[in-house]
């Protein structure tokens, strides 16, 4: 029977740690139990089709699995798709079921096996974006679409790879490569409005770019006083690295108009604070990360713009919950307050942080 478990973080409730419990990492989480609550089966992708997919493989997975342990050959290729769709078999240990059942399999087998090792391949290097080294696995995403091979077509394969070298494309400030990977995400999934708009954001992107090329060609004829101008633009697309920015950044304040000394001083801010979400978020060590967003905050620098706010002022409030230390809360919701008073979707965020201060005390 259809049940939703609704974390509450209330004391006592019942099942509030199931997720955890079920070996689960966020919401939302779809599965399938039986009725002692063993985990059956994990859809692949957050959809409907892949719902149904699943509801469907566990209809029919033990007939296939007593067949192919009836020595079946046809039975153990198809009893592997079943496990995949059923999410319980990953990675190498697909790839190395596939080469045992591959001379048994038919045609229409063979070529879901192999579709599903593109899929695969595709998921762990979606992976290892997020794991710090995406130049080598965003560099062979492409080389698998250049070789013709193509993840499926689901929020979660195809979705995924472009939006892992969308993410990866960026900084790189190439218009060329934007727009290959915009038309990607319209031609793989032209019904799901998330990519429509980061394809259409991607294409404004390399337009955005083509005005600093241009601008890049007339100061290699020799034309001065340009670099301000460029950098701008590649800060406002966000085409280059917080490394980069300040490389380049004197260069570019010697020939600057105030205006433009204003958005590169706020770019390199939001730029910087952006950097930091993205490393408390990734895997980074979140005690250092949060102190250094808190000093940021405490001293008399610019804070982030409205953009990047909301990320920033997250990171904070998790780091002061995560330390149980009600002295560091307060401090938070003071900073954040002063600094972010005149957004009120801030004030949820304190006031949960306010709360849970006063209640450590009362603990104590």
């Amino acid at each position: 029977m259809p049940y939703l478990s609704v974390m509450t973080k209330i004391e006592e409730r019942p099942y509030d740690d199931l997720l955890l419990k079920k070996g689960f990492g966020g919401f939302p989480t779809l599965a399938f139990m039986d009725a002692e609550g063993e985990v059956l089966a994990q859809p692949t992708d957050r959809s409907v089709q892949a719902f149904v997919a699943c509801r469907e493989a566990l209809a029919v997975v033990d007939d296939v699995s007593a067949r192919a342990a009836a020595g079946d050959a046809e039975a153990q290729a198809e009893l592997l798709l079943l496990d995949n769709v059923l999410g319980r078999v990953k990675g190498e240990e697909f790839a190395k079921r596939a080469q045992a059942v591959r001379a048994g399999a038919n045609a229409e087998q063979l070529a879901r096996i192999d579709q599903a090792l593109v899929d695969n391949e595709v998921m762990d290097l979606v992976q290892q974006t997020y794991r710090g080294d995406a130049e080598a696995a965003c560099v062979r995403m492409l080389a698998i679409l250049d070789g013709g091979k193509h993840p499926s077509k689901t929020s979660r394969h195809a979705g995924g790879l472009w939006s892992a070298l969308a993410r990866w494309a960026e900084p790189k400030g190439d218009a060329a490569l934007l727009r290959r990977i915009a038309a990607g995400m319209r031609a793989d999934l032209p019904d799901d409005e998330r990519l429509s708009k980061r394809a259409q954001s991607l294409e404004e992107k390399a337009t955005g770019l083509d005005t600093r090329d241009a601008l890049v060609a007339r100061r290699d004829k020799g034309e001065g006083g340009l670099e301000a101008q460029i950098l701008v633009i590649e800060v406002r697309l966000r085409a280059l690295s917080l490394a980069e920015l300040r490389e380049r950044l004197p260069a570019a304040l010697a020939v600057a108009t105030e205006a433009e000394k204003q958005e590169l001083a706020q770019g390199e801010v939001d730029m910087q604070f952006s950097s930091l979400v993205n490393e408390f978020w990734g895997g980074g060590n979140r005690e250092e990360i949060g102190q250094t967003m808190f000093d940021l905050l405490s001293g008399d620098g610019l804070a982030p713009s409205a953009q990047e706010a909301p990320t920033t002022w997250t990171c904070l409030s998790v780091w002061a919950s995560s330390s149980k230390d009600p002295a560091r809360m307060d401090a938070v919701v003071k900073v954040l307050r002063a600094r972010f008073a005149a957004s009120g979707r801030i004030e949820r965020t304190l006031k949960h942080l306010e709360d849970e201060a006063e209640k450590l005390r009362d603990d104590t």
